[in-house]
């Protein structure tokens, strides 16, 4: 069993033009043909114009296509009716076949579909003749990979247009279709044109990475070797690196949803860098998962345990068993699949071309405009439940209906093929429908999931601050934050992360008032002890209410430790802490606020 470094090299290795031979007599008509029809036609890099078809024959050829005779074929034919009008498809059908034309004719259609130059109109009617077949799908992305290769030759206007334009369409497309080595290098090279200078600090600093050094990608291979050894299991281990792209998106998002620091780099970002363990079957995967649960347990991150297995595989069909182990030198992902599931997870739609599998229904693709005009390529099975939450998350959450061609639907209606569809979002903000579940596509119900789990520990949380709050008051506070190390110590001792997950346990029951008086007692806390006093005050916002609030604490003779400030919709919601504050001082302060028509409720404990 070898450490396998090759997981994302062979992209790195392209063919010349002038090395590809052709091997049938088919194949050697088309590329005649190819060299007749773009005779005098030069790229922008000055290379002959056929090169690019041959480039992109020998990107299908190098992804295992090669056996595709009529694949090939289209390849190298790809662009001869659009830029030969005497050269029509009834010529290629006539002189290379049915296949072959429709395959061409797909491409010409993909062109146009993704031309920001054609009319909506003309875009819509092209959509609607047929759906995206993915061999359709494949020629394209070959053809757009190519074109990026070669990029530089092009002025940095067009690079910065094509580069947006790779990303929005085609590496979405490539990743519908399974093809993460294709979409991996599709997203870098338009990251690299569109933000050089982020794109080279991330690239210095994610090769900078201790994870991607030798001495630890040999260090965990040789863990997981041993563990295998140990329990007789033949298997093989890879490893698989991120695209810089992917993983600048990862940290942003990270960092929006506080699960890390901009100071921590790319430590919290689990798939830098992903050990795959390739096993014989789907019970050895499970069996190894076990293994290394109980090997490794003091790294093990089980919040961060996914199971893409079965009917809850991704919807581009992904499918492994992920758990990520939490390193010194970073979060770590251990992926356990079979070689069949690898071979897919690796090259997609590719791997069932390989292997002979023509049934390709659930790659089939239709295409969906927003009422901007820009084209979405979806599942042929896809709602709207599943459009609004492919647009954003958050969109999908506060989405409320769609509009379909004009006529208002429910998000649960499947959308038809080249429809425009325009969301409508409600004026306020919240959590999705339940019952959306069952109207969307795998992929999408794990984010609705992910929100209605957010959802409901937001709602425990809420209720386990105002449950506090009672059981606080006579401590001379309203939150458990305010019990300085003490706080530390409540985590601590009830083995949670933060308070917020104390807050989240009284609010659903799974402590009680009662525990957290009895803590409080046992650890002596009082409010002589603390010495603080809490006022919490709402009301109309108004200009100098805090000056006042201020100005009448320091005058009793209190210390402000903390200030809490919340407005919306005009109303605020202040909430202070306050040491020194003697008993006449309190009811001074309490006196004021009864009079003063400002405050609509207040506290003072």
């Amino acid at each position: 069993m070898s450490l396998q470094y090759a997981y994302g090299d062979e992209q790195n290795i392209f063919a010349t033009p002038e090395t590809f031979i052709p091997n049938t007599p088919k194949i050697i008509a088309a590329l005649k043909l190819a060299k007749q029809a773009h005779k005098g036609q030069f790229r922008k890099t000055g290379e002959p114009f056929f090169y690019h078809s041959i480039a992109v024959a020998q990107i299908l050829e190098s992804w295992g296509l090669g056996k595709d005779e009529d694949l090939v074929v289209a390849a190298l034919l790809h662009d001869v009716p659009e830029d030969n009008a005497n050269i029509e498809l009834r010529f290629l059908r006539r002189e290379f076949g049915a296949e072959v034309a429709r395959l061409v004719d797909g491409v010409t259609k993909v062109d146009n579909q993704t031309s920001r130059n054609v009319n909506l109109d003309t875009l819509k009617k092209i959509s609607k003749r047929s759906y995206l077949e993915p061999k359709v799908a494949l020629i394209k992305i070959a053809d757009r990979l190519h074109n990026m290769r070669t990029l530089y030759g092009v002025s940095k206007e067009k690079q910065v247009e094509k580069s947006a334009e790779t990303l929005e369409i085609y590496a979405k497309l490539a990743q519908s279709l399974g093809l993460w080595l294709v979409k991996k290098e599709l997203e870098d090279l338009s990251f690299m044109y569109l933000e050089p200078d982020c794109y080279w600090k991330t690239k210095i600093e994610v090769d900078a990475d201790k994870r991607v050094e030798s001495r630890f990608l040999n260090r965990i291979s040789s863990l997981l070797n041993k563990m295998l050894n140990e329990r007789d299991m033949d298997a093989k281990i890879a490893v698989r690196i991120n695209g810089y792209w992917a993983l600048y998106q990862k940290r942003i998002q990270a960092q929006i949803k506080g699960k890390t620091l901009s100071s921590r780099g790319f430590f919290d970002i689990n798939d830098l860098v992903s050990f795959r363990v390739i096993v014989k079957d789907l019970d050895s995967c499970y069996r190894f998962l076990g293994v290394v649960h109980e090997k490794l347990g003091e790294y093990v991150d089980f919040s961060r345990f996914d199971e893409f297995i079965g009917v809850n595989k991704r919807i581009n069909g992904y499918s492994a068993i992920q758990t990520t182990l939490n390193f010194p030198e970073g979060a770590t992902e251990i992926a356990i699949a079979t070689e069949e599931m690898e071979q897919f997870n690796k090259k997609g739609v590719i791997s069932l071309l390989e292997r002979g599998d023509n049934n390709l229904e659930d790659f089939t693709l239709k295409s969906v405009f927003s009422d901007e005009g820009k084209i979405l390529f979806l599942p042929k099975k896809a709602t709207g439940v599943d459009y609004v939450y492919s647009i954003s998350p958050r969109i999908g959450a506060n989405a409320r209906a769609i509009v379909i061609n004009g006529k208002i639907n429910s998000l649960k209606k499947k959308i038809p093929n080249a429809a425009t569809v325009k969301i409508i979002i409600g004026k306020t903000r919240r959590s999705p429908g339940p019952d959306y579940l069952k109207h969307c596509l795998p992929s999408t119900k794990v984010l609705i999931t992910e929100q209605l789990n957010l959802a409901g520990a937001n709602e425990f949380v809420l209720r386990g601050k105002a449950i506090a709050e009672e059981i606080l008051a006579p401590y001379g506070i309203l939150r458990f934050e305010d019990l300085g190390l003490y706080a530390d110590e409540l985590v601590f001792d009830y083995m949670r992360e933060d308070v917020r997950d104390i807050y989240l346990m009284l609010g659903s029951g799974a402590i009680s008032s009662s525990q957290i008086i009895r803590w409080l007692n046992a650890h002596e806390i009082s409010k002589q002890k603390l010495g603080i006093t809490t006022i919490k005050l709402t009301g109309s916002d108004r200009i100098g209410i805090l000056s006042d609030l201020t100005k009448w604490i320091s005058e009793k003779g209190g210390n402000i430790k903390n200030i809490s400030l919340k407005t919306i919709n005009g109303k605020f919601l202040i909430i202070i802490v306050v040491d020194s504050l003697s008993k006449t001082g309190e009811d001074v302060l309490r006196n004021k606020f009864s009079y003063d028509r400002r405050f609509e409720s207040w506290k003072v404990v």
